[in-house]
């Protein structure tokens, strides 16, 4: 554990570190990741986490969102919200 924690980034948010971790610990006991590999295997554990879990995608405000009767994300969306609110 001490390892695959010294090999990421300390600069990356806990959640992030986390997840990458206990991924790259399930790849050591799996015997997919040698212990000798694991400071040249963040860069691709890092890429596969950014592939499931990127946040920062362009998102449809006309799509339905997930787990809702038909609500989308701009019926969610209030004028406080608007970038174009102007003082009268």
């Amino acid at each position: 554990m001490k390892a695959v924690y010294a090999a990421i980034p300390a600069a990356l948010p806990k959640f992030i570190r986390d997840e990458v971790a206990g991924e790259m610990m399930l790849a050591v006991l799996e015997g997919k990741l040698q212990m000798d590999g694991i400071r040249r295997s963040v860069a691709e554990h890092l890429r596969r986490y950014n592939k499931v879990y990127d946040r920062f995608k362009f998102l449809s405000l006309d799509a339905p969102m997930a787990g809702t009767e038909d609500l989308r994300r701009i019926d969610t969306l209030t004028d406080e919200d608007s970038v174009f609110r102007f003082a009268i």
